[in-house]
């Protein structure tokens, strides 16, 4: 006799009972009346939401729809990859666009399989696991054999022609013949995307037979990709988009083996491959794909210049140019309007634009000579390149003066310099035209990247974030701003995060720029009213590159530093571990909002970040040796502050090079800096390993410092009197830091 009855919950189970009616089956992150059994999914990611469609092809003319089991077990996968947040095998609590990609990196799994004969989960063996394995550096359109099924589709269409005008979609407003790539991707069994890859060479082919065949095809598409052969791209995948297509396929795997009875028994994977091969996703990735184009690590000096240029422009510069665009919309106004001009409405606008750049040209002269200003602007609404410009050299000006001055005609000047009698006028009159950014680019691209780096740097918040911004979201209170912001990844929250007053003054930046275009549907702080009239969305792709070159920053030896958001992150956990002498792991995971210590840990430690991190590091342990160098230290603390003390002596004071030298001595003695509750140990350096209180078989055991208590340990460096060991010690639980403590406290007092 069973213990639990569970005759009463058998119409749970029946087939007759819909899944949605279940509240299990109802997730939080659902928007609306979306349900499970919805071939289309719209689900909550932060601010905004993400469509998740089932109803896609994953072989030719059949959709996933079509076998209904397949489709359950998709989107079972779905759901728990969202629901699971405790193991990161299984989900990991994802944002709605890292579940959107969980499904595309199935189905094309799927795709895959299917391809190789594979129609069901359950017949997946260890030779088919192995085939998988084997191709998987390979991109995506030549695991599928994209480009030879396309080529034998495109012909067959090509020699029957009742068929082609079945791909045919007439659009009778614009008179347009267009082909349509949904059907063929239905045809091929993938996705219409992949088509339309401008990085696969099927672009190429595609454009060619819609030319042949008299389709309608959009001029940059057709300059670009028509005539000429079909252009092989890189056959290796890079690194992190195998790992990333490895780990949700992966998951699914592990999915089907903890919860084997939940899934369809057609789909039912025999054996969880990667964990009886051992495969890890990311040593996989390492194996068979390219590395990224990503610069992970951005040397420091060109990081220090970098947001120097970004600063000078939030707190110097954005006044100037925010007056200077009042003043500029008034004048530009004057010209338009000036009554003894007549002509058409674009022939008033181009003299208005001329007028224009030489008022602009004389303006924030008293930025001349300041590193990366915005100085001189060129023009109104229009960028102006060399290429724009004439090539008349500033002596051939002088020139031109001198001769004109000796009485010649402007024709002969022209003559002279090799320019046009219209074009010798104008040098002469005018000046020789610059080159350079516009006040609009000024203000629309170059400001709001300069408030973005600011706002990155100094908060350590992820892409998506960052760009949700809204007006209203920098709080100032008596203990200072705080900023609210939506937090991806793992919590998916709207919290507030103490921040500097640099970080307010760019949010207040970007509200002014944004005012004139915002309202009650949208208080976005990225979308910018043009001067040329409409609005500018802001995307940040290339944009900081864009800025480090107008500002001259160098550049990663004629080719662009590759910025990313983990960068910025980076460098807020090496300033906060490192130089706030109370800065504590439980803070620095609360800012990074990171789920625990192993997080924030892998963080401080990557080898691939280790240079910067040591250089920060050991002006950290040279900032000790400096305390410590007072005889009154020795007495107070003990044994580590008295050497640190004489190796700091032991260095010229005075000296331009100590620093450089002091950092060298640094690394010569393999200083190893790690915090635990009673201070700074040094305890795993290989010089002072055998004194330490705490080793054991031959490692210094630095966990029983969090039940215990370092004092008295030669190794250990103790802080000043009126900071205790919890300030900066090794807190793993966030609610006993003292900078949250301190920080909930001052929030209460203020909502009070």
């Amino acid at each position: 006799m069973s213990v639990v009855d569970m005759s009463a919950y058998r119409s749970y189970f029946d087939d007759e009972y819909g899944l949605d009616k279940l509240k299990s089956y109802s997730a939080s992150w659902f928007v609306g009346a979306s349900s499970f059994t919805d071939n289309q999914w719209v689900v909550e990611d932060g601010p905004g939401r993400q469509i998740i469609r089932f109803d896609v092809a994953v072989a030719p003319n059949e959709l996933l729809t079509d076998n209904q089991d397949l489709c359950h077990a998709i989107k079972l996968s779905a759901y728990l990859v969202r629901t699971i947040s405790h193991d990161k095998n299984m989900g990991g609590a994802l944002s709605g666009i890292s579940q959107y990609k969980h499904v595309n990196d199935i189905v094309n799994h799927v795709r895959w399989l299917r391809l190789q004969g594979v129609n069901y989960l359950s017949s997946v063996n260890d030779g088919v696991f192995t085939i998988f394995r084997d191709s998987i550096g390979k991109p995506l359109y030549a695991r599928l054999s994209l480009e030879d099924r396309l080529r034998e589709k495109l012909e067959e269409l090509q020699g029957n022609p009742a068929d082609l005008d079945k791909y045919k979609i007439f659009r009778n407003r614009l008179g347009h013949v267009e082909f349509n790539v949904n059907k063929l991707s239905e045809a091929l069994g993938v996705s219409d995307r992949i088509l339309g890859s401008r990085e696969a060479p099927m672009l190429v082919m595609l454009t060619n037979f819609r030319l042949h065949n008299g389709f309608y095809i959009k001029d940059s598409i057709k300059d670009r990709y028509a005539g000429g052969g079909v252009k092989k791209n890189l056959e290796i995948c890079s690194q992190d988009s195998i790992r990333k297509e490895l780990t949700s396929i992966s998951k699914l795997y592990r999915q089907c083996q903890i919860f084997k009875d939940l899934f369809p028994a057609s789909h039912q994977i025999p054996s969880d491959y990667f964990q009886k091969n051992n495969i890890k996703p990311t040593q996989v990735s390492r194996e068979k794909g390219r590395p990224g184009e990503r610069t992970r690590d951005i040397p420091q000096p060109i990081f220090f210049e970098l947001m120097d240029r970004a600063i000078r422009w939030v707190v110097d510069f954005a006044p100037l140019l925010l007056d200077l665009k009042s003043r500029a919309l008034v004048q530009h106004e004057e010209y338009l309007s000036d009554a003894g001009r007549g002509g058409k409405a674009d022939h008033r606008m181009q003299y208005a634009s001329k007028r224009m750049r030489a008022w602009l040209s004389k303006q924030l002269a008293q930025l001349d000579g300041h590193p990366g200003s915005p100085y001189p602007i060129c023009g109104f609404a229009k960028d102006y390149s060399e290429k724009k410009i004439e090539t008349v050299l500033a002596t051939q000006v002088q020139e031109g003066h001198a001769l004109r001055a000796q009485g010649l005609t402007y024709r002969a000047v022209g003559e002279c310099l090799g320019v046009s009698k219209a074009t010798a006028h104008r040098l002469i009159t005018k000046g020789r035209a610059e080159s350079g950014a516009s006040l609009n680019k000024c203000l629309h691209h170059l400001l709001p990247t300069a408030c973005l780096l600011v706002i990155y740097c100094f908060t350590a918040r992820r892409e998506c974030e960052v760009e949700s911004l809204t007006a209203g979201c920098c709080v100032d209170t008596q203990s200072g701003p705080v900023i609210g912001m939506y937090s991806a990844k793992v919590y998916q929250e709207r919290k507030y995060f103490p921040v500097t007053k640099l970080v307010a003054k760019a949010v207040q930046v970007l509200e002014a720029l944004t005012e004139p275009v915002r309202n009650e549907g949208n208080q976005s702080l990225l979308i910018f009213p043009a001067l040329s009239g409409g609005v500018v969305n802001y995307w940040s792709s290339g944009k900081i590159n864009e800025f480090s070159e107008y500002v001259g920053v160098p550049d990663n030896e004629g080719t662009p530093w590759k910025f990313s958001e983990h960068q910025f992150r980076r460098f807020f956990a090496m300033m906060f571990f490192y130089k706030f002498e109370s800065g504590d792991l439980a803070t620095l995971s609360w800012h990074l909002r990171h789920t625990d210590f192993e997080m924030t840990a892998k963080y401080i430690t990557d080898k691939d970040f280790r240079s910067a991190f040591e250089e920060v590091r050991s002006e950290r342990i040279l900032s000790f040796a400096q305390s410590a160098a007072n005889e009154k230290a020795e007495v107070l603390f003990g044994n580590m502050q008295k050497e640190l003390g004489e190796f700091f002596r032991s260095f010229d004071a005075v000296s331009e090079r100590r620093a450089e030298k002091m950092i060298e001595k640094v690394e010569d003695i393999g200083y190893v800096l790690n915090f635990v509750p009673d201070g700074a140990c040094f305890g795993q350096t290989p010089t002072l390993l055998q004194r330490s209180k705490c080793i054991m078989d031959d490692t210094v055991q630095q966990s029983s410092a969090c039940r215990g208590s370092c004092v008295g340990c030669p190794n250990l460096l103790g802080f000043e009197t009126g900071i205790t060991a919890e300030d900066v010690g090794l807190v793993l639980d966030p609610m006993s830091s003292p900078m949250l403590k301190a920080f909930a406290d001052r929030q209460e007092a203020n909502n009070a």
